[in-house]
């Protein structure tokens, strides 16, 4: 029997825009958050030690992370980020950027090790679908993602 009871509950979400071309300090800007990462396109690819690699990135990417630990209610945090995302001109932008090419996610990343569930409402739904929002998940066995 595996015993996981010594284990911490840690898990994360991340905000990402993929656009081909936009420079991601524009949607610093517009959205008034600081990325955990971005880039654009065109720069040269670099290593998770931020060391130069062959090639060029061929989409600008920006993401917001958030960590979370001890904490079961994952789609709380999220919901309370669209409420706080989903005002006008931020739903103005970001739905000129979807018509513009961007593709927008919420990525969930959740351990594997821990039975952990939860409930979207339909208004946080219906806030992602305004703000033309798509969500992924993806559970880590080891919690080496979380």
């Amino acid at each position: 029997m595996n015993n996981n009871s010594n284990k911490t509950l840690n898990y994360s979400f991340s905000f990402v825009v993929r656009h081909p071309s936009v420079d991601p300090a524009s949607i610093d800007e517009a959205l008034k958050l600081k990325p955990n990462k971005s880039w654009r396109s065109g720069d040269s690819k670099r290593d998770l030690d931020g060391n130069l690699i062959y090639g060029n990135q061929r989409e600008s990417v920006w993401i917001y992370m958030e960590n979370h630990v001890e904490d079961l209610k994952f789609f709380k945090k999220i919901s309370i980020f669209l409420e706080e995302l989903s005002v006008e001109k931020n739903i103005n932008y970001i739905c000129a950027l979807v018509e513009d090419g961007a593709r927008v996610n919420i990525d969930i990343r959740l351990p594997g090790y821990v039975n952990i569930g939860d409930q979207l409402s339909w208004q946080a739904l219906e806030l992602m679908g305004k703000l033309k929002i798509n969500l992924s998940l993806e559970v880590f066995p080891d919690g080496l993602g979380s």
